[in-house]
């Protein structure tokens, strides 16, 4: 899955995601699933393995985030950035145990 704002980017890679987003509440949306599809793993796996196992079924899901502040600091309607927010720590604290990670880009505020 990738997600960023702008025409450049993670976009030069669209055609290698599953699922594409590049506005903000689409990117949220994104990130959403990506717990959803989670806590369906954590569920289906629970009690009964402790390792992920990748596997065509159960493909390991990374997540490619550009401009995180865009979501976070920047981005102005608070219940979006909240629901950002609560994904990507939701993400962070249990989505590698059932083969679910993200990453992220930001940019410097400063240039160099």
């Amino acid at each position: 899955m990738g997600a960023g704002p702008q025409t450049h980017g993670v976009v030069v890679g669209r055609g290698l995601f599953h699922r594409y987003a590049c506005q903000a509440a689409a990117m949220v949306e994104l990130l959403e699933a990506a717990v959803a599809e989670m806590h369906d793993r954590a569920e289906r796996f629970g009690g009964r393995t402790r390792t992920f196992l990748l596997s065509v079924e159960f493909p390991f899901l990374v997540v490619l985030v550009d401009e995180l502040a865009f979501l976070t600091a920047y981005q102005p309607e608070r219940d979006l950035r909240k629901r950002a927010e609560a994904a990507i720590a939701t993400l962070t604290s249990q989505g590698r145990s059932v083969g679910c990670a993200w990453s992220a880009r930001c940019k410097t505020r400063a240039r160099t």
